[in-house]
């Protein structure tokens, strides 16, 4: 999920959300994790895209993994 909005000081603002069933596989095991352990939101620097300032807000779930990897 995406959403742009206007920052009211010329610029823009993109929320962008992870919504990827493939986001919640453990990189060690590959096991889907079913516990979620917290949103954690990333902000980058302000990008500048055809003369306006662009940030970007994303959201990620971090997830448990309950498998043996642990």
């Amino acid at each position: 999920m995406t959403q742009v909005r206007d920052d009211r000081a010329g610029g823009s603002v993109v929320h962008v959300v992870t919504a990827e069933d493939g986001a919640r596989a453990c990189l060690s095991c590959g096991v889907f994790a079913i516990r979620l352990k917290c949103y954690r939101t990333t902000r980058t620097r302000l990008l500048s895209c055809s003369g306006h300032f662009v940030s970007i807000r994303w959201r990620k779930a971090r997830w448990y993994c309950t498998a043996t990897c642990l």
